[in-house]
């Protein structure tokens, strides 16, 4: 950790307290127990814009996107919690999560399995391969295939078209005329820009932001000098991207 290598050991110790209680609070603050369209929770959702994850609250999704019940509204983000070793593979939310993801944006296309972003998601090219313009329809994103082979291997699947070492091999597509893997994915009749460079996509949020707090809220080690090394009981704010696509 940065404030423990830099000898900020009373900083490095309230850093530490404040991932250990978000850590135990992630489930309280992202996790729906009562469900919405079908899907059986409990589950992680994408965006909690206030601090009930059951209230059904409505969400207006960005770049054209619907107005949802939050509950509705899911992603793979909660992956990161594997991949950092927060919550094991096995974990059983982790696993109906994976499942409510899969019945929701995940397709079978002929180079296998594929995610889109989020339910929802109104970024990409129009219907007719048009240039996105504000709005559009959501695409299929290969680096999501990639996320998706990293909890595989942490879980241990050997077999299957989920196997890490084949269903990696199958994406990204072909690279783009300059060299770039799409960070998008069309279909055979719409495909997205062939110009398009995955560095030119929009830098990926952090999902369930509605106790997140914003990067303007984060103690630094200069604020956290004059005040008590208690460490915040629980986040508030938008999260670290509070604005952009959603």
């Amino acid at each position: 950790m940065l404030a423990a290598d830099a000898g900020e050991r009373s900083d490095a110790l309230v850093w530490l307290a404040t991932a250990d209680e978000w850590a135990r609070s992630v489930e309280d603050w992202c996790v729906t127990t009562t469900g919405a369209d079908g899907h059986e929770p409990p589950y992680y959702m994408r965006i909690n814009d206030d601090t009930d994850p059951d209230d059904g609250a409505d969400l207006a999704l960005a770049n054209g996107g619907p107005t949802l019940d939050e509950r509705a509204v899911v992603d793979a983000g909660f992956l990161e919690l594997v991949r950092l070793g927060i919550r094991p593979a096995d974990d059983p939310i982790i696993r109906n999560s994976v499942s409510v993801v899969d019945e929701t944006i995940r397709r079978d296309t002929p180079n296998g399995p594929a995610w889109y972003r989020y339910t929802g998601d109104g970024y990409g090219e129009q219907a007719d391969g048009s240039p996105w313009r504000s709005s559009g329809q959501g695409r299929l994103w290969p680096l999501l295939t990639g996320e998706r082979g990293e909890y595989e291997l942490r879980r241990g699947t050997d077999s299957g078209e989920l196997t890490p070492g084949p269903s990696c091999r199958r994406w990204p597509p072909s690279p783009t005329r300059d060299g770039c893997s799409p960070s998008r994915s069309g279909t055979a009749r719409n495909p997205p820009s062939t110009t398009g460079c995955s560095a030119r996509a929009p830098v990926r949020r952090r999902r369930c932001r509605g106790r997140w707090p914003s990067t303007s809220a984060w103690p630094t080690p200069s604020t956290l000098a004059n005040r008590s090394r208690r460490p915040p009981s629980s986040p508030s704010g938008s999260g670290p991207n509070g604005t952009g696509p959603r």
